[in-house]
Formats: structure tokens, sequence, C-alpha cells
């Protein structure tokens, strides 16, 4: 349920159904008697609060009764981490927080190669997630499937909120720099 007002928006938390394979979807297009047509989409893209996320059968069923006869979708894999994986995510990391990369790497060190390690066990043949989108009268629909897997960014984020002499420097050293700053402007 999603309530907006005064340009406020309130949504309540969304539980993702298993990410199914292409071939799982297609026995479940086929039950509902869908056609599915692979597509490229993002699922950063298409979690805008315009979409509407509903249950997958539960899109078939209102696209069918909407007068659709056809869907789009996506399956994604990720292959197992490496070193140029985690060199990737922190650099992307380092320039949200503008802090150096360097700093994370070093006070996050145990964290990345637990990362690294749990990212081996995982069977990479099991999608990370799969859409499925249908558009009716102008409306987005979309029921997105994740599994779970490892995420380098939210291991680091955790560790580094909770400090560390580095962390805590670089965050001071840009909280003053901010704070010079804004004292120039008058």
């Amino acid at each position: 349920m999603k309530i907006t007002k005064n340009l406020t928006h309130i949504a309540t938390e969304v539980d993702f159904e298993a990410a199914l394979t292409e071939d799982e979807l297609k026995s479940v297009f086929a039950e509902e008697g869908f056609q599915g047509f692979p597509a490229e989409l993002d699922i950063a893209e298409r979690t805008e609060d315009h979409v509407q996320m509903i249950s997958l059968k539960s899109l078939l069923q209102f696209a069918k009764a909407s007068g659709l006869c056809a869907v789009a979708y996506d399956v994604t894999y990720f292959p197992h981490a490496d070193q140029d994986e985690v060199e990737y995510q922190l650099r992307q990391l380092a320039h949200d927080l503008e802090i150096d990369a360097d700093v994370i790497r070093d006070v996050c060190a145990d964290e990345i190669e637990e990362y690294l390690a749990l990212d081996a066990k995982r069977d990479v043949n099991l999608p990370v997630h799969s859409i499925v989108e249908a558009y009716s009268g102008g409306t987005a629909l979309a029921w997105y499937g994740m599994n779970e897997y490892p995420r380098l960014k939210r291991v680091i984020l955790r560790k580094l909120a909770k400090g560390g002499q580095k962390a805590k420097r670089a965050f001071i050293m840009r909280a003053s720099k901010a704070q010079v700053e804004m004292l120039e402007d008058y």
C-alpha cells in the first residue's frame, strides 16, 4: 500500500518472490496463456514509484484481463566476484561517499575477504533477479524476483558506520571542508 500526501511518499516494505530462470518464467507464461519476450530491463531503473509491483500470477492475470497477451522479461545472472569486481565496487562506493577507496580497503579488508569467500559459495546458475513487465493503459506493471546474494556495499557500509580511525578521520575532514565551504558563502 502506498500513501502519498503533501509530496511525501510512504511505502510499506516490499517482499520479493524468488527469481526464476528463463525456462521457469516461460512455463508460468504458458500456464497463463502468455507469450514472453526477452528484454533488457534494469531493476534499478524499474523500481520507480509509478511501477505497480505485484505477484507474477497476479500480474499475468491482470494483463490478460486488460486484453494483453504478451509481456517482456529479463533474467540476470552474476558471475562470481573477483578482485576486479571488488575494485570496481570500491571505486563506486568511494565516489558515492566522497572518501578514498584506499581508506575503505584498509578499514574493511576482512569484510572484503569475507564477501569474496561468501560469493564463491554462491550458485552462479541461479539467477540473481528476474523481471517481468507489462504496460496497460499507461500503467507499468512489474514483477521482480530476487534471490539472495552477498552484497559488498552493504557489508562495507555496515563496517564504515561502526567507524575505525581512518574512516572517522576521512569523514571528519569531509565534514570540516563542507563547513568551511558553507561559511565562505556568507
